[in-house]
């Protein structure tokens, strides 16, 4: 009996063991994915400013991917890294592309901060801009729309709020719109 006792006593510490060597692994794997997801994405905005956006498009995937794979698809990390492939596909002019990784993030960031959330206004109003590119006037407008009372309510007369407005006030122009787009371009 005392050997059955102790038998079952060391099966339990070995189990209890592995488990902890394994999250040891894991969270060692995780911190790993971690740095090198950040060291990636922390490259793809500084080379697009410097107009490296080859390299940028390149490290924005590598940077999506791992983050998919560390935080997994619904992640903040993972929409920042989604977005950033979005911005870039969108200075590169791939217009259609972006939009879809745009959506992508737009659905994300919802689930995450909220509809009206200012962050997620950005990203619909960035989402908006390849829309318009693409001359779907109607969709972008709608966009933009939505965008304008989250801005007043969070910023006020801002930048980014006048930014909305222009970018509105444009797109009217563009339907010939133009007794609408009038005062909104004032």
């Amino acid at each position: 009996m005392c050997n059955s006792k102790l038998w079952f006593a060391t099966l339990i510490l070995a189990a209890v063991c592995n488990a902890v060597t394994a999250a040891i692994a894991t969270a060692a794997v995780a911190g790993a994915g971690e740095a090198e997801w950040k060291a990636l994405n922390d490259q793809v905005v500084p080379l697009m400013t410097a107009g490296n956006l080859d390299k940028a498009e390149q490290l924005a995937r590598q940077a999506m991917a791992e983050a998919e794979k560390t935080f997994g698809p619904a992640h903040r990390n993972t929409e920042t890294s989604v977005s950033n492939l979005a911005l870039v596909l969108r200075f590169l002019k791939r217009y259609e592309e972006a939009e879809k990784y745009y959506r992508r993030a737009l659905l994300l960031r919802e689930k995450l901060y909220g509809a009206d959330h200012p962050s997620t206004a950005l990203l619909m109003l960035n989402l908006a801009d390849v829309v318009q590119a693409q001359k779907k006037y109607a969709e972008a407008e709608k966009l933009q729309r939505r965008v304008l009372p989250i801005f007043e309510k969070a910023h006020g007369e801002d930048p980014k709020t006048a930014t909305a407005l222009n970018n509105l006030g444009a797109n009217l122009r563009m339907q010939e719109r133009y007794k609408e787009a009038e005062p909104i371009l004032r």
